[in-house]
């Protein structure tokens, strides 16, 4: 489990460490009636930390949008499902 945006940070630490100082605001929240939430961001960083999906650090900027499905159990993160244009990623660090 994900404990609160601390657990859900430490999980995804891996990606986030590329882009030292990133953001990541959220832009919109949806609720439903049960234990779930979808949440779309867009993030922002600069591409100088350690290497990302086996690309070392270009110091390019990247800007991208994301969602996310998350479920909750006793006001904890129990299950994140996110998608993303990695593609989209690499094109911009590459270019």
């Amino acid at each position: 489990p994900f404990y609160g945006i601390e657990g859900l940070k430490a999980s995804e630490r891996k990606n986030f460490s590329s882009f030292p100082g990133f953001k990541m605001p959220v832009k919109e929240i949806i609720l439903d009636n049960s234990d779930k939430a979808a949440v779309y961001l867009t993030f922002e960083g600069k591409h100088t930390g350690t290497p990302f999906n086996g690309i070392n650090p270009t110091g390019k900027f990247v800007k991208f949008s994301l969602m996310m499905l998350l479920k909750f159990k006793d006001n904890k993160i129990i299950e994140k499902r996110s998608h993303v244009d990695v593609n989209d990623i690499i094109k911009q660090i590459k270019k």
